[in-house]
């Protein structure tokens, strides 16, 4: 039984996202996930529905932790995190 994209925009606004077009962008830092082997965290940033879903996630790194490196999780890996 599937998930209506209707129903999948309303149930991510409700964890604090904002509608804009076919994406659901994260404006609040506190959606967080983790890689499940290897234990990084990542703050979500985008849920992206247009053709095939994915999300678009970040992470700090390097000294002072001032830089961002961003990854993009396709449908198929959603299985890989889990929420923090």
């Amino acid at each position: 039984m599937g998930i209506t994209k209707k129903r999948l925009f309303e149930t991510l606004c409700a964890l604090g996202g904002k509608k804009k077009d076919s994406c659901v962008d994260f404006i609040k830092n506190d959606l967080l996930i983790k890689h499940v082997d290897s234990g990084v965290k990542y703050t979500v940033q985008k849920v992206d529905l247009a053709d095939e879903p994915c999300v678009i996630a970040y992470r700090y790194y390097g000294p002072g932790m001032g830089k961002k490196i961003f990854i993009k999780i396709a449908s198929d890996d959603f299985k890989k995190y889990e929420p923090v």
